[in-house]
């Protein structure tokens, strides 16, 4: 999940994600956050610590943020 500066967005989007019954499922969350000056990043580790998080540059944008993202979970 490629972000920048929508925090509430993104947890908004996690706590739904966590309401999924997972039974029998491995499921890895990534987000890439992009630099975000907002607390993104931050407020992700937070709430989410099971979530792993990718940390941008700033220059990453969504389709390189993506593709980031894919390359870490392919790994």
């Amino acid at each position: 999940m490629p972000v920048y500066n929508r925090r509430e967005t993104t947890l908004s989007g996690l706590r739904s994600l966590s309401r999924i019954d997972r039974y029998g499922l491995n499921v890895k969350i990534f987000v890439v956050d992009d630099a975000s000056p907002d607390g993104t990043a931050d407020a992700v580790a937070e709430e989410f610590p099971e979530v792993e998080i990718i940390k941008g540059d700033g220059n990453l944008h969504y389709a390189a943020g993506t593709n980031l993202g894919i390359e870490r979970a392919l790994e």
